[in-house]
């Protein structure tokens, strides 16, 4: 686990990059880690993670890398705090300095005073993230993809806590998509 962990980022690209992630954490979760992000900080870019076990989602941005290192960081904090400045400022990020425990966010420009520290949990806790290898996809034309959704989703069960219940099996044979869903009753 690499402790110290600096970069310099616009908040516009880190904003619109958090609201693809912010999905993925959920506000009901048993487990404190699940509501933080995973942030890795090397080769000039950031790979940022969010999970609540059951969807995973990654994304990278190009940034300018001070230091390489990791971090996990609440997420909704992290997000609100980034909205809080002017669009297009660049701030860094930093855990220098400080102890493992929280991490600072300032803007680069002196003359704006907003300073953040926050506190953060060990990376080590934070569930690993399996990459897809085998990704097999599926041209469909979005008319046809529309008509077979919304003939299945009648039968995707709501508010069902059995979990494979609530979407559409899709499955691709020889020459043909099939579409399944069920609610347990049809």
């Amino acid at each position: 686990e690499k402790k110290t962990m600096i970069f310099n980022i616009n908040t516009t690209t880190f904003k619109n990059t958090l609201e693809k992630l912010i999905g993925a954490i959920s506000s009901k979760n048993s487990l404190a880690i699940l509501s933080h992000f995973k942030i890795e900080a090397t080769n000039d870019k950031i790979v940022i993670s969010a999970t609540d076990l059951d969807i995973a989602i990654t994304e990278s941005v190009e940034t300018e890398i001070i230091e390489e290192g990791e971090t996990t960081i609440p997420a909704l904090k992290l997000y609100e705090i980034i909205k809080s400045y002017s669009p297009n400022t660049e701030i860094c990020l930093s855990n220098k300095g400080n102890n493992d425990n929280n991490i600072k966010i300032k803007a680069i420009d002196k003359a704006i005073k907003l300073n953040y520290s926050i506190s953060v949990l060990p990376t080590i806790d934070y569930p690993e993230i399996n990459s897809i290898s085998d990704v097999q996809t599926i041209e469909i034309k979005e008319s046809d993809l529309l008509m077979a959704l919304n003939k299945t989703k009648v039968c995707i069960s709501k508010g069902d806590s059995r979990q494979f219940l609530n979407g559409v099996f899709i499955k691709k044979e020889s020459d043909k998509i099939l579409f399944v869903s069920t609610d347990g009753k049809r």
